[in-house]
């Protein structure tokens, strides 16, 4: 099983509603620096949990594990 922490799973329940959501946002949703989500993201990303599809301007994250 995947082991998340509840940062992380709070991150993936808002990309579960908005796709879209630009980094800032879910900082500010979680209570988080904009760091620390950056550093949570790329830690999802690195377990394969989500992936970012069609570039990072226009692009939307793609959880590929519904855990």
């Amino acid at each position: 099983t995947l082991k998340c922490t509840w940062e992380e799973l709070a991150v993936i329940n808002i990309l579960k509603i908005n796709a879209k959501a630009k980094q800032e946002d879910i900082a500010t949703q979680i209570g988080k620096s904009l760091r620390t989500v950056k550093r949570i993201m790329a830690s999802l990303s690195e377990k394969g949990v989500i992936t970012r599809e069609k570039g990072k301007r226009n692009g939307v994250w793609v959880i590929k594990k519904d855990r």
